[in-house]
This record gives C-alpha cells, structure tokens and sequence, in this order.
C-alpha cells in the first residue's frame, strides 16, 4: 500500500531514528498498544523515511524528532507527534493529554532536551530489530 493509501484507511505513518535506542522503545510500546492497527513505521535512516521526508519536506537533520504522517499535506513533530499517537492508543495512554496545557514552547523545549541528549542517555542500536511475521506489515518498505 502506497502512502496515499496509506492516509486514505486513517494509518499514521511515523518515521523515527532507527538508530536511537529510546526512538527503538517507543516504537515497541506503540506496537504492544495499537488496538485498531493504525501505525505504520518507517525510520529516518531507510529509503522509504527518506522519500517521505523528501516528499513533505522535511529536514530531519534540523528537526532531531519523531514524526507523525496523518494527513495529506502537512506532518507533526516533537510534543504534537507525541499527542497524535497517544490519542490513537486508547487508554491510560489518551491521559498524556493532560500536558497539553502546558504551553507548547516550553513541552517542545523539554521534547528538544531529551532529544539531544538521547544517544548520551539511552544509547544507540548497533544491531537490527529481529522482525517477526505478526509485526512485518507495520513497516514500510519491508518485503512481506
């Protein structure tokens, strides 16, 4: 299914460092709590991310973020991105919802933090992620 497709049956494609192993945790919690089967992941790294962030425009060098594809014209990134996956989990993840009263300035600041030092912190993946036949459709540009 191309990415348009995509988009048309409601999927949220999110493009994530494939090489950052915070990115690497989130994406296993997003598998683990993805009732309706809406993601589909892609990371910055693979020629499929890099087509995507070529056709939206999108500098994933300057950003250092995980990003949200759900609609045709536009991307979301940073604190936003986050939102529109925990929305998309169901409960107790939607509670995240609660900081959206904080001003995003200061959410995305805190997001950038984190994202710097994230390789210092978490470290980086040296090896591949083993994909298995229940997970292998989530992922764009994997042969099946």
């Amino acid at each position: 299914m191309n990415i348009q497709e995509l988009l048309k049956h409601n999927k949220k494609i999110i493009l994530f460092d494939g090489e950052c192993n915070l990115c690497n945790w989130w994406i296993q919690i997003l598998l683990k709590n993805d009732p309706k089967d809406i993601f589909r992941f892609a990371p910055l790294q693979s020629d499929i991310g890099k087509e995507i962030q070529h056709k939206y425009n999108i500098d994933s060098q300057k950003m250092n973020s995980i990003i949200v594809i759900d609609n045709y014209t536009f991307y979301k990134s940073k604190t936003r991105a986050i939102f529109s996956m925990t929305d998309s989990m169901g409960f107790p993840w939607i509670l995240f919802r609660i900081f959206w009263i904080i001003p995003k300035i200061i959410r995305d600041w805190k997001y950038d933090f984190i994202s710097k030092n994230r390789y210092q912190w978490f470290g980086k993946k040296n090896t591949c992620t083993i994909m298995t036949d229940d997970i292998r459709h989530k992922f764009l540009g994997i042969d099946t």
